[in-house]
Order: C-alpha cells, then sequence, then structure tokens
C-alpha cells in the first residue's frame, strides 16, 4: 500500500514558497543565454517570500489521481525516487526565474546545482487549485524549463535531479500567477498647434500585463468615429484634427488575454484667427526700387501668404509670390513711381486678412549713372543696357541701325532655329563646309564665316529679313554692302534667349556663347559669366552679352575707331560697379 504524503499548503505570495538547499554552488553552463541563475544563500529551513510564514521541505509531495487541467502536461501519481545513499555531491542550490508575461503565467525558472558527474532533472509542478501534479519536463539535461501556468492560481514548482550515480535531491518553491489587471489613469498631451488641431496625445496606466493600445477620435459635428492607431504597442499617439470644433479622445488598452479598458476625453480645436499688424521692410537700394517687406502678425493656425503690388501709373496688379509659409518677399519694381504693396494672409481653414501700404521709387542712382558711362566716349556709337530682374533699361542712340560685325549671327541663330524646330532642316543638314551642327559651332566659337554666309545665299537674305520682320526686329540686311542693327534689337534677342533658356536650341547657343573665344570685351570688364557675341570689322568693335551677376543684365556696346575690345572693358567695368 503506497504511502500518502500530505503536503501543508499555505496561501502564497506573487513570488511564492521557496525551499532551499543545505549549500550553495555556481549555475550549470546550461542556458545561460536565456537567462543567469544567480547563487542563492545557504539555509537549513525553507522560506516564503514576502510572507512571515515558513514550513519544511515536504519529505515527499502529496499523491493525486485528478485530471490536470493543461493538455500539454501529463498528470501523475507522484512517487519520489528511491534516496541511495551516496558521497554528497550532488547539491541543489536555489531557483531562479525570468517572467515572460507580467502576471507570472509564462515563466522561465531554472534551479542552481553542484554536481561532480552528469545530473538528469525531472521537474513537476502542483496545482494548488486541483490538487493535481503534472510533469513538466522529465528526464533532461536542462536545469531550465519553461512553466505555463493553466489558469490563475497557485502553484508548486519541484524539481529533483539525479546523478549518474544515482544520487538524487529535491528543490521545490511556491509560484503565483495572479490575474490580469490593466488601470487607465488618465491622459496628458501636448499641443503642437495653437489651435490644438495636432497634438500628442498619451495615456498613463498600470498593468502587469503587455497592452496595446487602439486609439481613435469622434468627430461631433459629423457624429464620425475616425481611428488614429490601431493594436500599437505605444501609449502615445500623434492626432490631426480636420477642423475647429469639439471632439472626444478614446483610447482602449488590451491586455494579453484579451481584457479591455477604456479612457476618454473631451476636446475643443478653436476656431482659426489671423490678425495682420504692421509691415517693415530693408531697402536693398537707395532709391527703394528694391526691397525686403514682411508682415507682422498673430495667429493661432499655419499661414500662407500671397503677395501683390498694384502699378498705379499702369493700373495694373501683378503677384510677386503665391501661398508662401514666408512672411517676407523681396520686391522689385520695374520702373519709377508709386505703388501699393499687398498681402492676404490665410489660415488652414480659409480664415483670411489683408494688409496693404503704399510705396514710393525714387530717382534710381544707379540707373541714372550709366547712360553717362555711355556717353563717356563719342566712339560708342550705340549702347544699350536691360536689368533682366526689374525691366529698368537705359539706351544710347537705341534705335540707330550701326554695322553690326559678327553680331548679326544673333539673328542668324534664330533663322536657323526656326529651319529646325519648322522640320525643313535638322542639326545633320549638310552645307558646303560641313553639317548644321558644325558650322553653327564654327559660327558661334569662333566668329567663323562660311555657315551664316551659306545660310544667306541658300535661303535668301530677303527670306531672312522678312522672318525677322515678323519677329518685329528692324531685319540686318538693310544695305547692300554690310549687316546692320541696333542697340535696342539685339538687347531683344538676348532678352528672348534668355527667357527661353529651356529651349534646348536655346540653351545650346547660351552654352557656345558663354566659351566663344573672344572675351576682351564685356567678359573681361565685368569679370563675371557673360553669354556674348563679338563683332569685329575694319575699325567696328562690338560686343552684345547677358551678364549673369546677382541681377543679370544685358549690355550691348557697339564702337568705331577701334582696333582691340579695351573702350568695351572699360564701359562694361564701369556699369558693372554701379550694379
Amino acid at each position: 500500500m503506497k504511502k500518502i504524503i500530505t503536503l501543508v499548503l499555505i496561501v502564497l505570495s506573487s513570488t511564492g514558497l521557496v525551499v532551499s538547499a543545505t549549500d550553495s554552488s555556481s549555475l550549470s553552463e546550461d542556458k545561460r543565454t536565456q537567462n543567469m541563475v544567480a547563487e542563492t544563500a545557504p539555509t537549513t529551513e525553507a522560506t516564503m517570500l514576502n510572507s512571515s510564514q515558513s514550513n519544511q521541505k515536504p519529505t515527499s509531495p502529496p499523491q493525486t489521481s485528478e485530471n490536470s487541467e493543461d493538455n500539454a502536461s501529463q498528470t501523475t501519481t507522484y512517487t519520489p525516487p528511491k534516496k541511495e545513499p551516496s558521497s554528497g555531491t550532488l547539491s541543489l542550490n536555489g531557483m531562479t526565474w525570468q517572467k515572460n508575461t507580467g502576471t507570472g503565467s509564462d515563466v522561465n525558472i531554472g534551479v542552481a546545482y553542484q554536481s561532480k558527474s552528469d545530473v538528469i532533472f525531472n521537474w513537476q509542478y502542483y496545482n494548488i487549485s486541483n490538487k493535481t501534479w503534472e510533469t513538466i519536463n522529465s528526464n533532461t539535461a536542462s536545469n531550465w524549463i519553461t512553466f505555463k501556468a493553466p489558469h490563475v492560481g497557485q502553484y508548486l514548482i519541484h524539481v529533483y535531479g539525479t546523478t549518474a550515480e544515482g544520487e538524487t535531491k529535491e528543490y521545490t518553491i511556491g509560484w503565483n500567477v495572479e490575474p490580469e489587471t490593466a488601470v487607465l489613469k488618465g491622459m496628458t498631451w501636448q499641443t503642437l498647434e495653437k489651435n490644438a488641431s495636432k497634438a500628442n496625445i498619451g495615456v498613463a496606466y498600470t498593468s502587469n500585463s503587455k497592452l496595446t493600445f487602439t486609439w481613435q477620435y469622434y468627430d461631433i459635428t459629423k457624429k464620425e468615429w475616425h481611428i488614429v492607431a490601431k493594436d500599437t504597442t505605444s501609449n502615445w499617439m500623434t492626432v490631426t484634427l480636420p477642423r475647429s470644433g469639439k471632439y472626444l479622445i478614446h483610447v482602449e488598452a488590451k491586455t494579453e488575454s484579451g481584457k479591455t479598458v477604456t479612457y476618454d476625453i473631451g476636446w475643443n480645436v478653436t476656431a482659426d484667427t489671423v490678425n495682420l499688424t504692421g509691415m517693415t521692410w530693408q531697402h536693398l537700394k537707395k532709391d527703394a526700387s528694391s526691397a525686403n517687406i514682411g508682415i507682422a502678425y498673430t495667429t493661432n493656425s499655419k499661414l500662407t501668404f500671397t503677395w501683390q503690388y498694384y502699378d498705379i501709373a499702369k493700373k495694373e496688379w501683378h503677384q510677386i509670390l503665391k501661398d508662401t509659409t514666408s512672411n517676407w518677399i523681396t520686391f522689385n519694381s520695374p520702373h519709377y513711381g508709386q505703388y501699393l504693396i499687398h498681402v492676404e494672409a490665410r489660415t488652414k481653414e480659409g480664415t483670411t486678412a489683408t494688409y496693404s501700404i503704399g510705396w514710393q521709387v525714387f530717382s534710381k542712382d544707379g540707373l541714372g549713372e550709366i547712360l553717362p558711362i555711355f556717353n563717356s566716349s563719342n566712339n560708342v556709337m550705340s549702347a544699350g543696357y536691360y536689368n533682366l530682374v526689374t525691366g529698368e533699361s537705359v539706351y544710347k542712340n537705341g534705335k540707330s541701325l550701326v554695322t553690326s560685325a559678327s553680331t548679326y549671327k544673333l539673328f542668324i541663330s534664330l533663322y536657323v532655329f526656326d529651319l529646325i524646330e519648322s522640320g525643313r532642316a535638322n542639326w545633320n543638314t549638310r552645307f558646303s563646309n560641313g553639317t548644321f551642327m558644325t558650322g553653327f559651332y564654327d559660327m558661334i566659337i569662333n566668329s567663323g564665316n562660311a555657315f551664316p554666309e551659306w545660310v544667306k545665299s541658300n535661303y535668301g537674305y530677303n527670306n531672312i529679313d522678312s522672318f525677322l520682320k515678323i519677329k518685329g526686329y528692324a531685319g540686318i540686311y538693310n544695305y547692300s554692302d554690310r549687316a546692320t542693327t541696333s542697340a535696342e534689337d539685339l538687347v531683344k534677342i538676348l532678352k528672348y534667349y534668355y527667357t527661353n533658356s529651356s529651349n534646348s536650341n536655346i540653351n545650346y547657343l547660351l552654352d557656345l556663347m558663354k566659351k566663344q573665344n573672344y572675351r576682351s570685351g564685356i567678359p573681361s570688364g565685368t569679370g563675371i559669366i557673360t553669354a556674348d557675341k563679338v563683332g569685329f570689322l575694319w575699325d567696328i568693335r562690338n560686343d552684345a552679352g547677358i551678364v549673369y551677376s546677382s541681377q543679370p543684365y544685358i549690355l550691348v556696346v557697339m564702337t568705331n575707331g577701334q582696333y582691340n575690345f579695351d573702350l568695351i572693358a572699360n564701359i562694361s567695368k564701369r556699369v558693372q560697379s554701379v550694379q
């Protein structure tokens, strides 16, 4: 008849009953990567952690034949191994654990031991509620197991180790699996927009389980729920609300077993407000033709600004910038006179406010100095200046037709582009000395004459001039013995090239003009990147170019009585100095 051992049970704390061995030892090397089992202090009696009660280690656990609730474990009638006489080389020195869940329902448990030979471990747990023993792992060389409790309650975790020589030692601890708890204790937030339309919101909580959070807001006006974040492990989220009005912010927290708790707060997004309080400015030129202008404002929303000016003389509105986030713009007036500077600010919801000031552009110091520079030499037959940013211009004899020399090749280029773009020719079309591509390159880089003379001969100078006059130019073949043009026409065609530089053919031309070989005129005088075309014939020296300064401009200087480009370089240097 088997002897029934009665085990006195004590109500366990979360750490449970611990029964220690009679000596301490270092841990087995087994499962070190999962958890390190620390040594426990030696003791001669069983102790209950977090409890003042204690009891001796039972000589044998109780027997039972009741079925277990855990299908993965095996219900057994416990019979302790026969204790053979031994030399006392095996000792079990305490247990340690690593919880995989906050409630203790899933835990890795290890036993520290000391032995001179290999040890086989048998692990069991006793379900105090059901009064049943269940096997966790039997006949294993590992001093670690994973215990997964079938339900909330109190258990005994029991292990006995047996050496190869038959020596056996046992160790038992109590283990308590707590019910899952989750409490949401309140929300906190950080507003990211002044009107509270965007905010970081978090919920404070306590729990002994891993939680996931689902965040939503309820639009009270539209009676609609909207999910912000679903099943996130973060107790914080960022919400962007679509408009002013009242909302509910709602969070649901879910434990590992599916238990849920919720928390709500009311949320108010205030209506957008904007107030423009005045303008300030910084003159970039003494005559106020160029200035940085800003608007001061107060708002609880993000703003976009649309800036315009009204030309009083021409009775025209002109847009400066549209829907910019900057409350500053740079205003460049096209001419002398009076203007209105106007700005409209718009909130995210469409609320607007406007502000305007009057603006006066006085006589321009720099512009007024350019004409005297042109007039400083009687050898300047015709000259022109055009600011590509402000539209300001100055001319000396601007409409006079004078000998163009090779500057006429700028107009031949325009005619060639028309031939190519209309399909009457292409870059591989042959001419007497090569292709359109090689001839065009030589015409610009070396100021070669073979290609433009062939174009004139092949297509007819009358056709070329008719084409140019349709485009608004005076033509270049107005005299039989020479090509002519004016400073105004050269400025006009360079302005066309600058404005349409995205065209691949025009871009190619400007690239060649920046690299052409004759650079002792405007490029030398300004010291700035210049796309120009020179002309030299007899005592004629001309140069027409686009100067890529901080405010790009066109400069044309046409001279006589010159056998080098020194006069043009000097005039170019002086013009650049007053920019």
